[in-house]
C-alpha cells in the first residue's frame, strides 16, 4: 500500500450560478455525446471526417470566413474520431486505445487550424483536446503536459473540463487523483455531481479500511518477531 494524502471533501449545496452552469454545460456535454454516438463507429469515423474537410474547403473557396465555433467544431471532428471506438459486442466491452492517427491529426490541428485564421484557441478547443486525452487509454504524460499547458495559457478547469478528469481517474481507478480534483473542485466551489461525491466517499472509507489493515498486519508481524511465534500451515484439531 502507498501512502496517499485524504483531502476532506465537504459537500455543499450549489448556488444559482452554479446551477446556470450545470444546465450549460450539461447541453454541451449532450452535444459532445451525440458526435461521438456519430463517431464511435470507423466507417462513420472517415464519413464525418471527409464531410468536415469538405465543407471547410467549400468555405475557403467562395470566401466564407469561418467564425471560432466553426473551427471548434471541426477540431472536435477530429478530438472525438481519436477517442476509443464505442462499446460493442454483448458483454459491452469498450476496446483499448483509440486511432493514432486521428491523435496525431488532432493534435497538428490544434496547433495550426486557429492561428492560420488569425484567432487563438479558446476554451472549447482546449476542453475538446482534454476530452480526448481524458478518454483514451493512456497517454497520462500527455495529459499532464497539457494541463500544465491549460493553466499557463490561462484557460480555468471549470465543472466540464473537471468532470472528463473524473470520469478518467474513476475508470482508472487512479485514486489519489480523483480525490485531489474533488478537492480542487470544492475549493473552488464548483459543484460536485452526485455520483462523484458518492465515489469519493467509497474510496475514502477503502483507504482508511486499507490503512487500518496494514497496521494490524505491521502490529502482529512486530508482536510475532516479539514472541518468535510463527503461523503454522496445519489445520487446527
Amino acid at each position: 500500500a502507498t501512502s496517499m494524502t485524504v483531502p476532506t471533501v465537504d459537500l455543499h449545496t450549489p448556488n444559482k450560478d452554479e446551477a446556470l452552469d450545470y444546465h450549460r454545460y450539461g447541453a454541451h456535454a449532450r452535444e459532445r455525446r451525440l458526435m461521438e454516438q456519430e463517431l464511435s463507429a470507423p466507417e462513420t469515423r472517415k464519413d464525418c471526417i471527409r464531410l468536415a474537410k469538405g465543407i471547410l474547403k467549400d468555405m475557403k473557396a467562395t470566401g466564407v470566413e469561418p467564425t471560432m465555433r466553426t473551427l471548434n467544431q471541426y477540431l472536435r471532428v477530429f478530438t472525438c474520431a481519436a477517442g476509443p471506438p464505442a462499446p460493442t459486442g454483448p458483454d459491452r466491452v469498450q476496446k483499448e486505445g483509440g486511432d493514432e492517427r486521428q491523435l496525431k491529426q488532432a493534435e497538428e490541428l490544434f496547433e495550426r487550424l486557429h492561428q492560420s485564421h488569425g484567432m487563438t484557441p479558446d476554451t472549447h478547443a482546449y476542453t475538446s483536446m482534454l476530452h480526448m486525452y481524458c478518454e483514451r487509454r493512456g497517454e497520462e504524460e500527455k495529459l499532464t503536459s497539457f494541463l500544465k499547458r491549460m493553466r499557463k495559457d490561462g484557460i480555468n478547469l471549470g465543472w466540464q473540463q473537471y468532470n472528463a478528469l473524473l470520469a478518467r481517474y474513476e475508470r482508472q481507478e487512479h485514486y489519489q487523483a480523483f480525490l485531489d480534483v474533488l478537492h480542487e473542485m470544492h475549493q473552488k466551489q464548483i459543484e460536485i455531481p452526485r455520483k462523484y461525491r458518492k465515489r469519493g466517499e467509497e474510496m475514502v472509507e477503502e483507504i482508511l479500511q486499507a490503512r487500518e489493515t496494514k497496521r494490524e498486519q505491521e502490529a502482529y508481524r512486530r508482536w510475532s518477531q516479539k514472541t518468535k511465534i510463527r503461523p503454522s500451515n496445519k489445520p487446527l484439531p
